[in-house]
């Protein structure tokens, strides 16, 4: 993690984690001859107590003696439609770190993640459907930029001995009160999942701890032999990697998510971990017999299937007219930018109490019960044998029969989108007709615009 002559920028909140980071690392500087400084991030969500952690971070690091540079992120204004707030907290205070980095010259940011963090980060990761690379944890070394490397010196000391430790050294680090916040869902985890799981096995954090290690060590290992793999088959062009099919095919399924997660971090230059229904659509579309097909992907990644190539792209990059067909996974809210069509497909979540407000008539929207349908949802063009249940109706329809009734060119009929679940039931002609799955009654709390 240190280096001779390292400058070390810690990423300072002045709550117990930070606290103690900043006091060791304080304490370590002459004998790893490093050179330290500190940067407070304030995301201006919690008013004067976001003022009072400002003040306190600027008080230790004066009496420590590490310069401190103050960044104010109002998180709020800054999100990005369809980002959580933590989502977007995250965001922002990385990008915030990296600039402040850059000002002072440090070439290590220390972070002051634990034991703790390390466990509730990989049940998230569980809950939401992680593979091995995700069961890895939190690294506790990796590269931020060809420059910055971010290092996490707590990563194996408890959250107890945190506490235990300042209290001996007398100082009273600044508590968050959103730690304590139940709407977020790592303080659930926190607060109700590991104790109620502690319940089942006392030593379930050693548990996920030993899970942790022995994934992150196959996972390097698998990572030497995909990144050959990954050589053998691909080849870099100005704006995308391409990847020869055939060869890809090769290898077995397992391999080869592995060749597309080391692609798409390779091409982006973040560790993004794809969830396995990112993967899932990948493989569709490379098992379709179309030959042209495109997938968006969360992260602005874009991937776009060719005859016997598979082109990974940044998002924005758009593809020739002439191709008709497009296919496009929404894992959450958001605003989608569907270029074969000219529009863009935005997504949010409403609640029991925006009802009123509801636009039934407008033909560009649809309304759908959030506990009945889920996500991910697609976006597709038509296939053959699509049959759906026209909202009002009891009896199934054929897409087609529906077109030629609606008296729809023939010529338009393959550009029209179509919104499907994940196990492909359509939900909407998007612009047109709606089924009858997922529709609004009294006891719908939960509501899924999509607006075209």
């Amino acid at each position: 993690m240190l280096g001779k002559r390292d400058k070390v920028l810690v990423a300072f909140s002045g709550g117990p984690d930070s606290s103690l980071l900043l006091l060791l690392l304080t304490e370590l500087k002459r004998k790893y001859s490093i050179s330290l400084c500190a940067g407070h991030i304030n995301h201006i969500l919690r008013g004067k107590e976001s003022l009072a952690d400002e003040k306190q971070a600027q008080k230790l690091c004066k009496e420590l003696k590490v310069p401190c540079k103050i960044a104010r992120k109002n998180v709020k204004k800054l999100k990005k439609r369809g980002e959580s707030i933590e989502e977007a907290a995250r965001r922002i205070r990385y990008e915030a770190l990296e600039e402040i980095a850059r000002g002072f010259g440090a070439n290590k940011i220390a972070l002051g993640h634990n034991i703790n963090d390390q466990i509730e980060t990989i049940l998230f990761r569980i809950i939401r459907g992680t593979g091995e690379d995700g069961l890895g944890g939190i690294p506790p070394v990796r590269s931020l930029n060809p420059d910055i490397k971010i290092i996490r010196p707590l990563i194996e000391i408890g959250r107890r001995e945190i506490e235990e430790y300042l209290k001996s050294k007398n100082i009273k680090p600044r508590v968050d009160s959103s730690n304590f916040d139940m709407k977020f869902s790592r303080n659930r985890i926190r607060h109700e999942l590991i104790p109620y799981l502690e319940k089942y096995n006392p030593q379930i954090k050693d548990s996920l701890l030993r899970i942790s290690q022995i994934s992150r060590e196959n996972s390097e290992y698998i990572g030497q032999d995909t990144r050959k793999i990954l050589k053998c088959i691909s080849a870099h062009l100005p704006d995308a990697i391409k990847i020869d099919l055939n060869k890809l095919l090769v290898y077995p399924k397992f391999l080869r998510n592995h060749i597309l997660r080391e692609a798409i971090k390779k091409f982006t230059g973040e560790p993004h971990n794809l969830n396995y229904s990112n993967l899932e659509e990948i493989e569709k579309i490379i098992d379709s017999r179309k030959a042209n097909l495109v997938l968006y992907l969360p992260y602005g990644v874009k991937i776009i299937k060719e005859y016997g190539s598979l082109f990974i792209r940044k998002g924005k990059t758009t593809i020739s007219p002439n191709r008709d067909s497009y296919y496009y996974v929404f894992e959450g809210q958001g605003e989608f930018n569907i270029p074969e069509i000219k529009k863009i497909i935005h997504i949010d979540c409403l609640s029991k109490k925006d009802k009123s407000s509801l636009k039934f008539d407008d033909s560009s929207q649809i309304y759908l019960d959030a506990d009945k349908i889920k996500f991910p949802l697609i976006l597709r063009t038509r296939k053959g044998g699509d049959r759906f249940y026209p909202f009002g109706m009891k009896k199934e329809k054929k897409l087609k029969d529906f077109f030629i009734d609606e008296k729809i060119p023939l010529k338009e009929r393959d550009r029209i989108p179509i919104l499907v679940t994940k196990a492909g039931k359509i939900l909407w002609i998007v612009g047109y007709r709606r089924s009858n799955l997922g529709v609004i009654t009294k006891e719908t709390s939960q509501i899924i615009r999509i607006t075209l």
